[in-house]
């Protein structure tokens, strides 16, 4: 049958209409919890830019040291080309005869050992750039067409088949030109050795201040961090025990002060927070029926499992004024605190109606007529209305949105109750439909809430309302209480643990 929806005129002030959240809830995006990469930690970050300056510091001191030397070794080979030169020049001008100057200077010459004077090397150079004479001792064409083409000058260094050299040039008194050259292959070992040494001492001392300095970062920041982050991370897990221990710079410890003060004053609100929530968990678990598991004609059996203390599921059994009973199952969007005061205002709007009626009509419109009033927009609720007539062999219920019931019968399958109308909260005038289903002896009436159906394993996969109606019959001859226990137990095995993420409400009604 089909009665009109109870609507009182409109209340100024008040939305006539809401868009429901499919489930009410707060949609939150968790990042993975990853603790960071080695390369993009405080610590290894400074540990970079520290040894980097001071690589770069130790570098410049190595260049500028280096080059101090090599002027060291080079100053002193030059200043000796410089005074043979010189010595040179006088002899030449006051020697006229070449053959004379020629013998002076292979004398000259030979006085010097390979080993004393390496790549030693003297040659006349008339105004016209051509030879005049030479030092026979250690005489090189195509060096000395080299030493010739270098610029004139107090000294100038040039390679010759590979080997550095530096020429010493003066100009005598006809205008000719001598010119001494000096391989500098034996200064270029030593400075190349001296290289070695000062880059393997440096990299020593680079080594050194990168493990002082990673060690100090490690027991100054790192460290000290990881605790703070531990500790912020047992808060999150509401874990209130902790402390951290106050350890390396005075910053962090001023830091690690702070922190240690605010799990504290955490600590005392979670408290007050965990003793208000076990006083409305006693009060909403008041609110439950406990003395009516019998009532006429049926054996009623119920599970009520929110997923905090408290839920937004909530169930009720009412005796009519006509002997009949009333099932109730309400279902708000959400759960925890908020939900639960909208199931408390449901379950007096149906206790104060049903003690007047037995219309289930009338009584599904005062609910939605009394959410649409005081919840805000994006909540709802559905429920479902069971009347028990054991006298008619049937039932009639109501739903508003809520998981269709099942009835198992012995030796048949079993059949959803699907008619149902708008959920509760949406829209101020509704019109529900009456239904009615005939229920015989052995027949079970089984209402629940979707957080038994919505769990879910850990590849997401759902329990399901198949599985679930599939469970029902087999377990069909066990007791209501039995039956229950037996669908709760399946779930929790199917999904790996015993914690629901929905609330979870089971009722059974058994017709004797």
């Amino acid at each position: 049958m089909e009665q009109d929806y109870f609507c009182p005129p409109h209340v100024e002030g008040r939305a006539a209409s809401k868009t429901p959240n499919p489930k009410g809830e707060a949609t939150i995006t968790h990042t993975p919890d990853t603790a960071p990469r080695w390369w993009n930690t405080l610590a290894f970050r400074l540990a970079v830019v520290i040894n980097t300056a001071a690589i770069l510091v130790l570098g410049a001191f190595a260049e500028i040291d280096s080059r101090r030397e090599e002027a060291a070794h080079m100053q002193p080979e030059i200043d000796r080309l410089r005074e043979e030169a010189r010595v040179l020049r006088v002899a030449w001008d006051q020697l006229p005869d070449s053959e004379q100057f020629q013998a002076f200077l292979d004398q000259f010459c030979r006085q010097m050992s390979s080993a004393a004077s390496p790549g030693h090397h003297i040659a006349v150079f008339d105004k016209e750039g051509e030879i005049a004479t030479r030092a026979h001792e250690h005489a090189n064409h195509a060096l000395e067409v080299r030493m010739a083409t270098s610029r004139i000058a107090d000294a100038a260094r040039f390679a010759h088949d590979g080997e550095p050299f530096v020429s010493v040039s003066v100009i005598t008194g006809d205008g000719s030109m001598i010119a001494v050259a000096q391989s500098l292959a034996p200064v270029e070992q030593i400075l190349h050795a001296q290289r070695i040494s000062r880059l393997a001492s440096t990299a020593i001392l680079v080594a050194l201040i990168f493990g002082v300095t990673t060690v100090a970062l490690l027991v100054w920041v790192r460290d000290p961090l990881r605790e703070l982050v531990s500790a912020v991370s047992a808060v999150g897990k509401r874990r209130f025990d902790v402390r951290v221990r106050p350890s390396g710079s005075r910053e962090l410890r001023y830091l690690t002060h702070g922190v240690n003060e605010m799990i504290q004053a955490l600590e005392v609100v979670e408290k007050n927070r965990e003793s208000e929530m076990r006083r409305a968990q006693e009060i909403q678990q008041a609110l439950l029926p406990h003395d009516n598991r019998h009532v006429d004609g049926f054996d009623v059996a119920t599970v009520f499992l929110p997923a905090e203390r408290i839920g937004g599921d909530l169930y009720d059994i009412v005796n009519l004024s006509d002997g009949s009973t009333l099932l109730a199952v309400f279902d708000v969007s959400g759960h925890g605190v908020p939900a639960a005061l909208f199931t408390a205002l449901l379950r007096t709007v149906v206790r104060h109606h049903a003690a007047q009626n037995t219309d289930l009509a009338l009584i599904a419109g005062a609910m939605n007529l009394a959410l649409v009033e005081v919840a805000p927009s994006g909540t709802f609720a559905t429920c479902l209305l069971v009347r028990l007539l054991p006298s008619e062999g049937a039932a009639e219920y109501v739903s508003a949105g809520h998981d269709p019931a099942i009835i198992v019968t012995p030796g048949g399958p079993p059949t959803s109750l699907r008619d149902g109308g708008l959920v509760l909260g949406v829209e101020r005038c509704v019109r529900y439909k009456v239904s009615r289903v005939e229920v015989s002896r052995g027949s079970r009436i089984f209402i629940f809430t979707d957080g038994i159906h919505e769990a879910s394993d850990d590849q997401a996969r759902l329990f399901g309302r198949e599985r679930l109606t599939r469970l029902l019959a087999e377990t069909n001859g066990l007791s209501p209480e039995q039956q229950l226990n037996a669908v709760v137990q399946s779930a929790q095995r199917f999904q790996g643990h015993d914690r629901f993420d929905d609330d979870v409400t089971l009722l059974c009604a058994y017709r004797k």
